[in-house]
């Protein structure tokens, strides 16, 4: 709807600042004042009612004296003007507005409804709005800064979208020590109207964006949002911080699920599957864009590291582990060529030390030699200054490398190497202070370069779940669910009991969450006596099923957002599951793949795979399981969680041996 707009919004040839001011501690002044220091060449209209000049700009009273055609209005005025203020806009047929005004829905109250017929007078009119309460946009390639933020960034090919005007600002002040370049800027605010959908798909679309970052507190999940996601992530890296992470924490949960998938694992598990790139933190988000601007793609995680020094090569090879990648294995032909060229002292394996009074000229031939391994799918080229070091020389050595590999390089100390990595970061290539940044940057790319299942749309459920059918509904979806025997008395418990065979478990007939915790449980029960016993202990009415022994306990949680949809948590089960937190998380609905890949995530996964020569299970079962387990949930509209919890693994079955399922 927007898109077209947002292009002549962000590209103006003309723009009028309804609110420009005199006074140079006021907001109207600063943006009329960045957008000259920056060096716009376009039309400027300062509005005032007042008239007079400012900055040398003759002040109009009104949008209605400007005779030529205004492409964008920026209004800094009180909010109770506002609304008379677009009315003016569109009377002279400015249908691109930036609200930096504030007021609004932040406050909630009389805010909230201004806002609101804000958007409905800017939909009726086809404006195209930004804000309110927003800190304004800037266009590198049209040298516009119509902001209040202090300074104007390089140019460069990262667009940035942000809730936040001060993460703006912080973001400009920290680009340029950090070598990052911007194109365009778009500060949200309210998003009362334009938001991350709009902007994403100009921003896809825009030739003079590469990397899409963007610092996001709320996010609205539509099939719009997914289709465009799912389309284009692959295609341009898009990179988001949310913030607000403690604020979507778990509330008093009724449920192990409900505790573990909070809203805020929801949404980073959806923009996972969606294939956006995640950022820890302010750093982290600036040195995922410095490396999207240098490097795309990585065909796989195996890296190679050259280094003068084995501290800061045993470091990153720790940091490669702990990031899932893994340290290549060189060829027969990579360990002759190291052999016969490089020095008999030097290290050859991976690490490849060079040692410490290594030449730019080994440098060169290490790399020459490891680049050219099929077995090496990134290169990371460590530097620490040492007396012989000569490291401008070899900072040229990495300035002149073409190979395709990713080659990242990391100069260790301080100010003796500022020549060397201004010298690289020239060439628009990376060079890192600290190993571990680089090893974060060649994730990235793995993670960007590597094919994700994206999220499905799906209808919404119309069928209503009766707990008084659990039984047959369960088991009409294949669910191994263990059957239990409700005993009001001792009479109906001991037969039972018979029924079921010793040694039984006995529960508290109640659905309570956390049953162990409140004594509800008593299990491996050999006799009649001590079943009676525990009984007692629990307090009538109880549940008395078979008791299942198995050497693994798994739960499989599904729970459903509002906003998300349905999110499914697999992972280490039983009474400690939460303090384990072994957990993977996926976005239903899944194929049996995506639930192998789900179970394979985790440390459990990879055990019951067989890891460390274990006893290989057959996961192939236990996808199907978690195929059956998420349609059931998703087959009922007024479910909105799902506890199985544990399930016990034995020699050739899985058994649910708890489930708990909460309705609205």
């Amino acid at each position: 709807m927007f898109m077209s707009n947002i292009k002549s919004t962000i590209s103006p040839k003309s723009i009028a600042i309804i609110g420009a001011s005199s006074h140079s501690q006021k907001v109207g002044f600063q943006i009329l004042q960045n957008i000259q220091s920056a060096g716009f060449t376009g039309e400027v209209y300062p509005i005032n009612p007042k008239g007079g000049e400012i900055l040398g700009l003759k002040v109009l009273k009104s949008v209605a004296e400007i005779k030529k055609t205004v492409n964008l209005a920026i209004i800094v005025i009180p909010r109770d003007f506002v609304m008379t203020a677009l009315a003016e806009c569109v009377a002279a047929d400015i249908r691109n507005v930036v609200v930096i005004s504030a007021g609004f829905s932040e406050i909630n109250g009389e805010g909230k409804e201004l806002e609101d017929k804000v958007v409905k007078f800017c939909r009726q009119n086809d404006v195209t709005l930004i804000g309110p309460n927003c800190l304004g946009l800037i266009n590198t390639e049209i040298k516009l800064n119509a902001t209040f933020a202090k300074g104007m960034p390089e140019k460069g090919a990262v667009s940035f979208m942000s809730q936040s005007g001060a993460i703006i600002s912080s973001m400009i002040s920290l680009s340029d020590s950090a070598q990052v370049g911007f194109s365009k800027i778009f500060s949200l605010g309210n998003k009362a109207l334009v938001g991350e959908v709009d902007l994403l798909k100009y921003l896809y679309d825009d030739p003079e964006t590469k990397v899409i970052i963007g610092y996001i507190e709320s996010l609205k999940v539509t099939p719009e949002l997914t289709e465009l996601l799912n389309e284009n992530t692959k295609k341009k890296p898009t990179v988001i911080l949310f913030g607000g992470k403690s604020a979507l924490g778990a509330k008093a949960a009724a449920s192990h699920t409900g505790a573990v998938v909070t809203s805020y694992v929801a949404i980073k598990t959806y923009l996972e599957q969606t294939g956006v790139i995640l950022a820890d933190n302010l750093e982290d988000l600036l040195l995922k864009a410095r490396i999207f601007s240098c490097c795309k793609q990585v065909n796989g995680k195996k890296v190679a590291i050259i280094t003068n020094a084995g501290g800061p090569a045993i470091a990153t090879s720790d940091a490669v582990s702990a990031s899932h990648l893994e340290l290549a294995e060189f060829s027969d032909e990579t360990n002759r060529k190291l052999s016969a060229n490089m020095r008999s002292e030097a290290s050859f394996k991976n690490p490849v030390d060079l040692l410490g009074d290594a030449t730019a000229i080994d440098y060169k031939k290490a790399l020459d030699i490891i680049s050219a391994d099929k077995n090496v799918d990134a290169i990371i080229l460590l530097l620490t200054p040492q007396t012989s070091t000569d490291i401008v020389a070899t900072a040229e050595v990495v300035v002149n490398f073409n190979g395709k590999k990713p080659l990242l390089a990391s100069f260790v100390g301080g100010e003796i190497l500022t020549t060397a990595k201004e010298l690289i970061e020239k060439a628009a290539k990376p060079c890192f202070s600290y190993p571990e940044e680089a090893v974060t940057a060649i994730r990235a790319l793995v993670d960007f370069s590597t094919e994700s299942e994206s999220v499905k749309i799906t209808t919404a459920a119309i069928d209503v779940f009766n707990s008084g059918d659990e039984k047959p509904i369960l088991k009409k979806f294949d669910l191994p669910v263990v059957s239990y025997y409700k005993a009001q008395n001792k009479t109906e418990l001991v037969e039972a009991a018979l029924k079921i065979g010793y040694p039984v478990v006995v529960k508290v007939a109640d659905k309570t969450a956390h049953k162990t915790d409140e004594g509800g449980v008593a299990t491996n029960i050999q006799s009649e006596a001590d079943l009676i016993k525990a009984a007692e202990k629990i307090g009538y009415p109880v549940v008395a099923g078979k008791m299942i022994k198995g050497k693994f306990e798994l739960l499989l949680g599904i729970k459903k957002d509002g906003n998300v949809g349905t999110t499914v948590l697999f992972g280490t089960g039983g009474i400690y599951s939460e303090i384990y937190g072994d957990f993977g998380y996926a976005i239903a609905p899944l194929t049996e793949k995506m639930a192998t890949d789900l179970i394979l995530s985790t440390k459990i996964g990879k055990i019951l795979a067989g890891a460390r020569g274990q006893k290989v299970y057959n996961l192939e079962k236990l996808s199907k399981l978690v195929c059956q387990a998420v349609t059931f949930a998703d087959n009922y509209s007024n479910i909105k969680e799902v506890d199985f919890n544990p399930i016990i693994v034995t020699d050739d079955s899985y058994e649910m041996v708890d489930v708990r399922i909460i309705t609205s």
